[in-house]
């Protein structure tokens, strides 16, 4: 798979058809799966148009907006899709002015050079979201293109969109969240110093993360992980919050990983945040926190268990 972000840099690609699907895509959930299938459906090159930052970042800078996925991690779950490219338009107010019918001609049929669009029936595009799915098919037939619009999906009584399942996390709902993702709700973060109170006073080393401002982090809580780190995987606890035991004023993101003391200073770990266990809470004693973790691990251990991820030291991939 290729990725542009230069219209100067986009092949020819003659005589081949070049279908796309243009969208935001943030969280890649199973209603953007199913276009991605439907694209895929189709001969010739497929590719996904998406922006960045996220258009909500610039139409409203006023308003905090945080992300299901950053770039990167949109392009890593893109890349295990069949698709020949990914172009990622830069959005900024330039482009937030272009009308509908400005978009289509300047930059879908001329720059572009597309035959066939796949989008969702919510699809918005143009100044002010002045183009919708029906607009865009009407303009496919004036100009020779061909739109295919994909209905919205429903899971768990639930229309599937990101604005869904931002609010879904945001309650802690990380398991109904998962559902209408397709998969378990990933946290990126580089390993930060600690004050190393895990290990030294409650004997439950943990890794503290540092993750890009603009991801959307789970409502304040402990949770049972996946974590992968160099290719392998392994059970983890996860605590998100400003521990309230410590009175500490800032959050911090916090995994403890099964079974493991390797040093991971300054590394990079992937979560998958499967299920939650409960609220933050304060405890009187250093004795009394580490008695509810022991009871957090065990607990994450009959879940991993549960859902067939069976726990030694490391979990299959």
């Amino acid at each position: 798979m290729q990725i542009f972000k230069n219209f100067n840099k986009f092949p020819k690609y003659k005589n081949q058809e070049i279908n796309i699907s243009i969208g935001s895509y943030d969280g890649i959930h199973i209603g953007h799966q199913s276009i991605i299938e439907k694209l895929l459906s189709y001969p010739g090159k497929r590719g996904i148009i998406t922006f960045s930052p996220h258009p909500l970042k610039v139409i409203y800078p006023d308003i905090q907006f945080s992300l299901l996925t950053t770039i990167y991690e949109k392009i890593e779950i893109l890349l295990k899709e069949d698709l020949d490219f990914v172009f990622i338009l830069n959005f900024n107010k330039e482009l937030a002015s272009i009308g509908a019918v400005d978009f289509i001609e300047n930059i879908l049929i001329k720059k572009l050079r597309v035959t066939n669009i796949v989008i969702g029936e919510n699809f918005k595009f143009g100044h002010k979201a002045e183009g919708t799915a029906k607009f865009l098919y009407k303009c496919g037939k004036k100009y020779g293109f061909g739109v295919d619009i994909v209905s919205a999906l429903k899971k768990d009584g639930i229309i599937v969109s990101s604005t869904a399942i931002r609010n879904l996390i945001v309650m802690g709902e990380i398991e109904k969240a998962n559902r209408l993702l397709g998969y378990n709700y990933k946290i990126y973060g580089k390993v930060i110093r600690g004050d190393g109170r895990g290990s030294k006073k409650l004997g439950f080393p943990t890794a503290n993360l540092s993750v890009p401002k603009d991801k959307l982090l789970p409502q304040e809580g402990v949770y049972v992980v996946a974590v992968s780190y160099l290719d392998e995987k392994y059970g983890g606890v996860l605590s998100i919050g400003k521990n309230p035991t410590f009175s500490k004023q800032r959050t911090s993101i916090e995994v403890h990983i099964l079974n493991f003391r390797k040093n991971l200073y300054n590394k990079t770990l992937k979560l998958g945040i499967i299920s939650r266990l409960r609220s933050q809470q304060k405890f009187e004693t250093d004795e009394e926190l580490s008695n509810q973790i022991k009871k957090d691990i065990e607990m994450a251990k009959v879940k991993l268990e549960k859902r067939g991820i069976f726990f030694k030291n490391k979990l299959p991939q």
